[in-house]
């Protein structure tokens, strides 16, 4: 890999915190770009989930690395698919349920 990002491969505070800000910015993009389009799931959802997602695959790595924990690194971040599937979904059960109630 390039050997830039070299600093930012070790979990060290300041990798952390890097990476924390560019979830939330990604996050953020996306929940612009979705409250523009006036969808459900909007700018503050997005964030908490890219966090969380973030947050996640940092423990993991962070078990592998600095606890010698010899696991599947991505198997906590897998979870986080799982994860995502229930903000969108209450969403349109919600809208499901209003529509529902209007007819």
């Amino acid at each position: 890999m390039l050997p830039i990002f070299d600093g930012l491969r070790d979990v060290t505070l300041a990798s952390v915190t890097t990476r924390m800000l560019l979830a939330v910015l990604c996050g953020g993009l996306i929940g612009i770009e979705r409250a523009y389009k006036r969808r459900p799931a909007g700018f503050r959802t997005h964030i908490l989930i890219c966090l969380g997602a973030a947050i996640t695959t940092l423990t993991s790595q962070f078990l592998y690395l600095n606890l010698h924990y010899y696991t599947d690194m991505a198997r906590l971040g897998a979870q986080v698919v799982a994860g995502i599937g229930p903000p969108p979904l209450s969403a349109w059960h919600w809208a499901a349920a209003s529509m529902k109630a209007l007819c």
